[in-house]
């Protein structure tokens, strides 16, 4: 079955959040727990591409509410030396979270470490990740699109390196390990496509509202594109989002190698609107 991915564009960034989690997300919601994992690792204004935009947010958790989930958490663990919970309320992200009482705003360093072994891992063999990734029933990542001046792009599945609890966050970028033989991509793409078998999200929701261009992640150059992807496969939205970059799949190695694993291809993905590239 080809994997389904919506694409919502449009002047209103919560209704678009809204409209493409509904596209995707098919499942029963009521009585769970939801995880909105964000993009607050630095800490920075909203609507300047440094962050996941608040409305974005304020759109998902409208969604989980009409479905009657259980608890609604929204956070993210912010870069070694970077408060989160300052983050997330410069970005405005706490404020949007702020508006519904029984939603949860969070440092996901707040919560137990928790290690987890890779099976056959190629870089990496265990990684500590903060608890909340699986406490909850449903986790949804939901980056901002930039460019990455070592991993490519921060999409979906970058995104949830922010999981990894407090300095393990730098686990990624201190291995000593050789690449494999007729490697397909640098350490760090390996060590994210390792990651993936244990810490993937349900769904992601990429926020294409103010995007951010140049020597990502922490500086560059806003876009307005006004769009939000949304997926039930994160690779898949992560792709078609390369193609509104006008990025290559091949430029980025740990969508290559996880894509290739998944087994999932442009020919294998159905996107709504199927001229969505306009």
């Amino acid at each position: 079955m080809n994997k389904f991915v919506k694409v919502v564009h449009g002047s209103d960034p919560i209704q678009n959040a809204y409209d493409a989690i509904s596209a995707v997300c098919k499942e029963p919601v009521e009585g769970k727990t939801v995880l909105l994992k964000v993009n607050t690792g630095f800490k920075g204004e909203a609507r300047t591409g440094l962050c996941t935009s608040p409305e974005v947010v304020e759109g998902l958790i409208r969604f989980f509410q009409e479905k009657k989930a259980k608890k609604i958490t929204v956070g993210d663990s912010s870069i070694v030396g970077v408060d989160s919970m300052e983050a997330l309320e410069a970005a405005g992200i706490k404020a949007a979270c702020d508006k519904y009482p029984e939603v949860i705003c969070a440092d996901l360093n707040g919560y137990d470490p928790i290690e987890k072994k890779i099976p056959a891992g190629t870089m990496v063999n265990s990684v500590i990740f903060s608890s909340a990734m699986y406490d909850n029933d449903i986790v949804v990542s939901v980056p901002v699109i930039k460019t990455h001046m070592y991993a490519g792009v921060t999409l979906s599945i970058k995104n949830m390196k922010g999981t990894m609890y407090k300095r393990e966050k730098t686990k990624l970028h201190r291995i000593k390990k050789e690449l494999p033989e007729n490697a397909e991509g640098r350490v760090l793409d390996y060590g994210l496509w390792d990651i993936t078998n244990v810490c993937y999200p349900n769904y992601a929701v990429i926020d294409g509202t103010v995007c951010m261009e140049g020597f990502g992640p922490s500086g560059g150059d806003p876009v307005n594109l006004d769009v939000v992807l949304a997926s039930q496969e994160p690779v898949a939205a992560d792709m078609i989002a390369l193609k509104l970059m006008e990025i290559p799949l091949g430029d980025i190695g740990h969508l290559k190698l996880i894509a290739k694993a998944r087994e999932v291809s442009y020919d294998s993905i159905d996107v709504e609107p199927a001229d969505y590239e306009k």
